[in-house]
C-alpha cells in the first residue's frame, strides 16, 4: 500500500477523465477514500465538468429524465456537486437511454451507452459518445453533430443540421428536413433519407443502395457504382447519367 500526501493525492484527482480511474485509485491507494471526503465537493465540481454536466440548465437530462427539480440541488445559492455527482452516476452504466419527449435542452456525456431514444427534444448540441452505435433524435435543434466513431445508425430529421461530418461506421442516415448545403462522402453508408434541405452538390458514396433526396436543389449528380434506388424530386437537374445498378428511379424534374 502506497500512502499519499492529500495534496498530491488530489492534484491526480484532478487529472482523471472517468470515475473507474477514481475508483481504481482509491482501490491501490486505501487512503484515498478519506482524502475524498475532505475533498468531496471539489471532486464532484470536476467530475461533473469531465462528464459535461451542465447543471446549471434546469432542463439538463439528470432533472428530467430523474422527475426532480434544479432546486433542490442547491442550498442558500451554493451548488451540491456531490448530490449532483450522484445524480448524474444514477444513470452512468445504462447502456440504452430513451428519453423522449422530455423537453430536454442539455444532455451530458454517458461513456457506457449505446443506444439512444431522445427525439423531441430540445437539444441543440450533442457530445461525442464513444461507444454509441444508435442515435436517434428527431425532432430536436440540433445545429451541429460530431463525429461518432462507432455510430451505424442516425436519425437526425427535423433538425437545423448546416453541415454534417464523415462518420466512419455509419450505414442509415436520416437527416431529412435540416439545412444541409453538402454532405461528404460516407465510408460505410448505404442509405441515405436527405429530402427537403439545401444540397447543391452530392458526392460519390462507395457503398450507398438508397438515395431519397427530393426538394433539395442539386443540379448535377454523379454515378453512384451500387445506387439502386434514386427518389430526387424537386430538384434542378439537368441531366442524369446511367447508374449501372439502379433498378428504381424517381425524378421529374430531370
Amino acid at each position: 500500500m502506497t500512502i499519499l500526501n492529500s495534496d498530491i493525492c488530489y492534484l491526480i484527482i484532478k487529472q482523471m477523465d472517468y470515475i473507474e480511474d477514481l475508483q481504481n485509485f482509491c482501490i491501490i491507494n486505501k487512503s484515498v477514500s478519506q482524502i475524498c471526503s475532505k475533498y468531496k465537493s471539489i471532486i464532484s465540481k470536476h467530475f461533473l465538468e469531465t462528464y459535461q454536466v451542465n447543471y446549471k440548465d434546469p432542463s439538463n437530462f439528470i432533472y428530467l429524465y430523474n422527475n426532480v427539480k434544479i432546486e433542490d440541488y442547491k442550498e442558500f445559492g451554493i451548488w451540491k456537486y456531490s448530490s449532483l455527482l450522484k445524480l448524474y452516476l444514477k444513470n452512468y452504466n445504462k447502456l440504452e437511454i430513451n428519453c423522449v419527449g422530455k423537453n430536454i435542452t442539455s444532455f451530458p456525456i454517458q461513456p457506457n451507452m449505446i443506444s439512444f431514444f431522445g427525439n423531441n427534444n430540445q437539444l441543440t448540441s450533442f457530445p461525442i459518445y464513444p461507444k454509441m452505435t444508435i442515435f436517434y433524435g428527431d425532432n430536436n435543434k440540433l445545429t451541429s453533430f460530431p463525429i461518432q466513431p462507432n455510430m451505424t445508425i442516425f436519425y437526425g430529421a427535423y433538425n437545423q443540421l448546416t453541415s454534417f461530418p464523415i462518420q466512419p461506421k455509419m450505414i442509415h442516415f436520416d437527416g431529412s428536413h435540416n439545412q444541409l448545403t453538402s454532405f461528404p462522402i460516407q465510408p460505410e453508408m448505404k442509405t441515405l433519407y436527405g429530402s427537403n434541405n439545401q444540397l447543391t452538390s452530392f458526392p460519390i458514396q462507395p457503398k450507398m443502395t438508397h438515395f431519397i433526396g427530393y426538394n433539395n436543389q442539386l443540379t448535377s449528380f454523379p454515378i453512384q457504382p451500387k445506387m439502386i434506388r434514386f427518389s430526387g424530386e424537386n430538384n434542378q437537374l439537368t441531366n442524369f447519367p446511367i447508374q449501372p445498378k439502379m433498378t428504381r428511379f424517381n425524378g421529374r424534374d430531370v
